[in-house]
């Protein structure tokens, strides 16, 4: 059994990649999700939905499956802090919106508590090796 630094990583990686494979196949879910929609007068808009938030998720979330499983065990949790910092990055950026465009919604302070807790999910293993 995984120990349970692990296995909270193993659940964001296993939710990141699910997340993409909405945005891939059905970039209406993905672009509900995130509040946007393509815009009629160009062409193309939906790809972009499919591409940052299916494509992109869900190869960053897969390649964090390769990391976990690596051997020895503090390079896989190494390698994790990249995946979180795409959680984190996204986490700092939504905190600026708040407090630079007022923007303090449930939604929006429902999703930085969701950015951070899968942040420090992915986090989890290499604190684990470090403490």
């Amino acid at each position: 059994m995984l120990p349970l630094p692990d296995l909270l990583a193993l659940v964001a990686l296993s939710l990141g990649a699910l997340m993409g494979v909405g945005g891939l196949l059905n970039p209406h879910w993905a672009a509900n999700v995130v509040r946007l929609q393509p815009d009629p007068a160009f062409k193309g808009g939906l790809a972009e939905f499919r591409a940052s938030f299916g494509g992109l998720f869900l190869a960053t979330h897969t390649a964090g499956f390769g990391l976990l499983l690596a051997t020895p065990p503090e390079v896989g949790a190494a390698g994790l802090v990249a995946v979180a910092a795409i959680w984190a990055g996204s986490a700092l950026g939504r905190t600026v919106s708040v407090l630079v465009d007022g923007t303090g919604t449930a939604y929006n302070l429902g999703s930085i508590a969701f950015e951070l807790v899968m942040a420090l999910a992915l986090l989890a293993p290499l604190i684990h090796i470090l403490l």
